[in-house]
């Protein structure tokens, strides 16, 4: 179970009221949870708070480490154990949080590969970049800036932020279209800086596509 408070400000400031209300409706047809899993720190308050109040095992979900955030160190000292998606990351708590107690389990993520897959298309001359575009940490800035200087086509599917500005070869995709530009491109690029688990990257490696990280 995942809780999120819809009075949670970090929540709103990351954008996520929608999905908030959403969870909140679930939730009140569960009178008591089998356990209680706290999404990185957004909800860790919420997850500490209904931990208290039912006696249920509070395992944090970490995908990207923000030990300068209150909520994430509170989170860290009440939960029962800490599931990660990679062994970069387990080491990476171990690191900054050395005296947590609690096991630290990794559970690597997967895509379906019924809807990611292969097929004989031919490659064409294109990069494509997957991702939010906004993000610094995803230095898209930078490689869309150096695709314009050298001509290079980039195709991106994310948000529309630079979609208006003049000789930005850049192309839009819809969801329904990713996976036949992934069959397609040449080229899968995640310039990240950091990342937590690329998900992207596997469905790219999944339909066949070559992918520089």
């Amino acid at each position: 179970m995942i809780i999120l408070k819809n009075g949670n400000k970090t929540a709103r400031d990351f954008g996520f009221s929608s999905a908030i209300r959403t969870l909140e409706k679930g939730l009140k047809d569960i009178e008591t949870p089998d356990v209680i899993i706290a999404n990185d720190f957004l909800n860790g308050r919420e997850g500490i708070k209904l931990k208290k109040k039912t006696g249920k095992l509070l395992i944090a979900s970490i995908h990207l480490s923000h030990p300068e955030k209150e909520e994430e160190q509170a989170l860290m000292k009440e939960c029962d154990g800490v599931i990660v998606y990679s062994k970069a990351m387990k080491d990476f708590i171990k690191k900054i949080y050395p005296n947590l107690s609690v096991p630290i389990e990794v559970v690597q993520l997967g895509i379906d590969t019924d809807l990611w897959k292969c097929n004989e298309t031919p490659r064409e001359d294109f990069l494509l970049f997957v991702g939010r575009t906004k993000d610094q940490n995803k230095n898209f800035l930078e490689i869309m800036w150096k695709a314009i200087k050298e001509k290079i086509p980039l195709k991106v599917a994310g948000d529309l932020d630079y979609a208006e500005i003049p000789g930005v070869n850049v192309k839009y995709l819809s969801q329904k279209e990713l996976m036949k530009w992934y069959q397609k491109a040449k080229l899968h690029i995640l310039p990240s800086t950091f990342e937590p688990f690329g998900l992207v990257t596997l469905e790219a490696m999944a339909c066949g596509c070559p992918v520089a990280v």
